[in-house]
């Protein structure tokens, strides 16, 4: 079963009506009924309830967001998701919300991978995105040029490290 994306149950449309989706409710609880009877909250963690509550009043008033964190699935394991939420409309009128989970579960694992490589690396590791400007400064660069990641990041690279006229017109 591929738990990339799913629909979380809508949590409470007009005379508190629930619907989930069969595929994503299987996720948390067995039956739409199981879910109607305890909801979708009691299954989160405090932290996690806490936020699920904020997105639903964000959502409610309608306001769309995006945010990445992490949701605990019914045999208590948690999977980091990628959620955006979005009010639904029918005639100009809200009439519930909508919340779509994305299972970036081993993608933040590979993130967590690289960075402690890159952290850990005895070589200066520098990355740059296409305009040149320093995205990340690894602690061997700190020792290397001297600059802090704070003063790094953000700067042009052949600024910060090709600086004297002679070197910078070789890095152009």
């Amino acid at each position: 079963f591929d738990r990339r994306e799913h629909l979380e149950p809508v949590r409470r449309l007009p005379k508190h009506r629930v619907h989930a989706v069969p595929r994503a409710s299987s996720l948390l609880v067995e039956h739409d009924e199981e879910l109607a009877a305890a909801g979708v909250l009691p299954l989160m963690g405090h932290r996690q309830r806490t936020e699920a509550e904020e997105v639903s009043r964000k959502a409610g008033r309608g306001e769309p967001l995006h945010l990445v964190t992490r949701r605990t699935c019914k045999d208590g394991s948690l999977v980091d998701v990628d959620v955006v939420a979005a009010p639904i409309f029918v005639a100009g009128e809200q009439v519930g919300l909508y919340t779509i989970y994305s299972d970036i579960t081993e993608l933040q694992q590979q993130k967590q991978y690289y960075e402690s490589l890159l952290e850990s690396s005895p070589s200066a590791i520098v990355t740059i995105d296409l305009d040149a400007t320093v995205r990340s400064w690894n602690p061997a660069a700190e020792q290397l040029f001297g600059y802090t990641r704070e003063e790094a990041v953000g700067q042009n690279i052949d600024e910060l490290v090709a600086g004297r006229s002679d070197l910078r017109a070789e890095a152009e």
